[in-house]
């Protein structure tokens, strides 16, 4: 059976596609058979990602298509060990429905309020709709550099009983720019931002051992061993 990897939120513009296209570039480069599920019919922020990446020609190949429905994905499914699913910005009825029938499920945040709040109100959908809390995490990502934040953030998703991923993927412009040319963090040139970004494929990657079947230890240079 191939493992479904979801990033769903309530709101957009809180990395789901960022975190979705680094997390199907990690499990690529650590040598799964990969598709990156776009249904955000509305922004399609994968499909284009792809074209970059394919104009470039790089490496490894990540298989991207776009998907309306879920009984859709389910034909293709079969041919990829790993699904990785970016959702359209708001938590709706097929967002709730591909969340019940995930392996994982990650919702990315800031660690500001106005983030956390809406998080907070998708985790009890989830809940409610019968999502085992192991299968879920919160992802710190697009946040700024207040320490005192995310001693804030962190401790009411604590008192929630949240799964937290210790790694946190900063705002920064070096990001902005690999994305706009088919990259991930991860394939940055400078070193700072791909050991952030490797950090965060680490983390992911290991929530994802965690909760599933075990994938292979990345290493930096995006093999594995």
């Amino acid at each position: 059976m191939p493992r479904r990897i979801l990033f769903t939120s309530q709101k957009g513009g809180v990395g789901k596609s960022t975190l979705a296209r680094s997390t199907a570039v990690a499990l690529a480069y650590a040598g799964r058979r990969v598709l990156l599920a776009d249904f955000d019919v509305d922004q399609r922020t994968c499909m284009r990602w792809q074209a970059q990446r394919l104009a470039r020609a790089l490496e490894p190949k990540v298989d991207v298509a776009a998907f309306s429905k879920e009984k859709k994905l389910g034909r293709v499914e079969f041919d990829y060990q790993d699904i990785v699913i970016d959702t359209r910005g708001q938590h709706d009825e097929l967002s709730l429905d591909l969340a019940t029938s995930a392996d994982v499920v990650f919702l990315p945040s800031s660690f500001s309020f106005d983030d956390v709040a809406p998080t907070l109100r998708v985790i009890e959908s989830l809940r409610n709709a019968g999502v085992p809390s192991a299968r879920v995490a919160i992802v710190f990502c697009r946040t700024g550099g207040s320490k005192k934040q995310e001693q804030q953030a962190r401790s009411v998703l604590g008192m929630n009983r949240i799964a937290v991923l210790d790694a946190v993927l900063p705002q920064k412009d070096g990001f902005i720019s690999l994305y706009s040319t088919g990259r991930t963090g991860r394939e940055a040139s400078q070193s700072k931002l791909r050991a952030m970004a490797l950090a965060m494929d680490e983390a992911l990657l290991a929530f994802i051992e965690g909760t599933t079947d075990p994938v292979p230890k990345l290493v930096a240079n995006g093999g594995s061993f």
